[in-house]
């Protein structure tokens, strides 16, 4: 357990919430953009690619609206600024996301079809959801930092634990009475497996759907606990309809700085890799992948873009260069599959 702790120490980030729907898409550049502009420069700075040669097709597997859209259309836009070209968002959840999967995956590797996404789709590897891992795709950008914002546990407002120790030595008096609402197979489901195996505890897990299904269930107080990030929860700690007691991690969140990590509590954190990044299909070539390395370091040296990326509560610590951004992929696919392990192991 300690050696797979350590593992998972490596990255994460909140997760956004999806939700099934139908396919829709949108055009993220005004009028009139020159969709033959050049793109910008390789990353060794010696060259200029012709990437991106045309509209680029970017599929989203989340509805319009929610903060993996949001995050998506943020690049694309500097991106269309930066290169000139025509960048399309595609929201595509059916087939539990795997169309959209699929489709990048199986498209011509030329740039022009990517995905931006999250650790979603390493969950969805590792549980048997999807049959191919993210490894089978070439990720060519990093959109938000790994190893910044982790999961906190979250109570109603109307709870009566006020620190995260009433809460442990409530669980460890009283086996299996609190319980704790989960999204089934998804990156809360394996934290809170990890949590009953560091502190010994045992919880009722309730399959109860998304963040957005969970939420009211928390503040009515039809569930005890729940594993949230920062985004999209903080004004309802902020509010009083719900309490942070502490995030699992090591790192402050930007939101809620006052919230208790497990580090500043003298417990070993708990963090799951997770990240928002860019991939299109394998084999592309190195000048169209260092070509989209390029564009997104320019976009990252906008202040303007990074803290739009903060103000939403993702962690932004600036470029990450490509090479950790594919070691950073790979760790994050790997760490899915030794978690999962575990959870069928129990």
């Amino acid at each position: 357990m300690k050696k797979l702790l350590a593992m998972l120490t490596a990255a994460v980030l909140c997760l956004s919430l999806v939700a099934c729907g139908n396919p829709t898409s949108s055009n993220s550049s005004a009028p009139g953009g020159n969709s033959d502009a050049p793109g910008g420069n390789t990353a060794s700075g010696s060259s200029k690619s012709a990437w991106p040669s045309g509209d680029v097709t970017i599929y989203v597997p989340a509805n319009a609206g929610g903060g993996t859209d949001t995050l998506a259309r943020l690049y694309a836009e500097k991106y269309k600024e930066l290169t000139g070209a025509n960048f399309i968002i595609v929201n595509d959840t059916t087939g539990a996301n795997s169309v959209a999967y699929e489709t990048v995956r199986t498209a011509k590797p030329d740039g022009l079809t990517l995905m931006a996404y999250h650790g979603g789709i390493c969950t969805q590897y590792a549980s048997g959801q999807y049959a191919h891992s993210l490894d089978e795709f070439d990720v060519v950008a990093t959109q938000t930092t790994p190893d910044n914002i982790g999961y906190g546990i979250w109570v109603s407002g109307k709870s009566d634990f006020q620190t995260f120790d009433d809460l442990l030595t409530y669980a460890k008096a009283h086996p299996g009475e609190l319980v704790a609402g989960i999204e089934t197979n998804s990156t809360d489901h394996l934290l809170e497996v990890l949590f009953e195996e560091q502190f010994d505890v045992k919880l009722a897990v309730v399959s109860a759907g998304s963040n957005a299904e969970k939420l009211p269930l928390l503040m009515g107080g039809n569930l005890d606990i729940c594993f949230f990030t920062q985004t999209g929860t903080a004004d309802y700690h902020n509010s009083g309809d719900l309490k942070c007691l502490a995030f699992l991690g090591s790192d402050k969140a930007d939101l809620l700085p006052d919230v208790p990590t497990f580090a500043d509590l003298g417990y070993e954190p708990i963090l799951l890799p997770l990240f928002a990044f860019l991939a299109g299909p394998q084999g592309m070539p190195d000048d169209v992948c260092n070509a989209i390395d390029a564009v997104t370091k320019s976009a990252l040296s906008d202040e303007k873009l990074v803290n739009q990326v903060i103000e939403m509560g993702y962690g932004m610590d600036g470029y990450v260069s490509l090479d950790e951004t594919r070691e950073s992929a790979h760790n994050m696919q790997s760490s899915y599959v030794e978690a999962y392990a575990l959870m069928e192991g129990k």
